[in-house]
């Protein structure tokens, strides 16, 4: 949470949305990271897949997300691909690398 101010001796209620699933079905061993992506474009890293589990399950915050990736028997960046989704409230999102 960005811009909330907490003040001593006074109580807040602060709402979290619950999250949704990220499941990822990945056809070879790969390497990568899931970004999420702010309302200003920006990218922040928040996880890295696991390269050697095929299927994962991840619970993310609603809103907007990338992955990037290649597969691990490639060395060069130059092979790296990206895929923008999105995160819903108690929905589950799938992929397939």
């Amino acid at each position: 949470m960005e811009d909330v101010t907490i003040k001593q001796d006074e109580n807040y209620l602060i709402e979290i949305a619950h999250p949704g699933t990220l499941e990822l079905a990945i056809g070879k061993a790969s390497v990568g990271s899931i970004f999420k992506i702010n309302d200003k474009g920006e990218y922040e890293w928040l996880y890295s897949i696991d390269e050697m589990e095929l299927n994962q399950s991840i619970d993310l915050q609603p809103g907007n997300y990338s992955i990037m990736y290649r597969y691990k028997m490639y060395k060069k960046t130059g092979y790296s691909q990206e895929l923008k989704f999105a995160i819903t409230t108690k929905k589950t999102t799938k992929l397939k690398l």
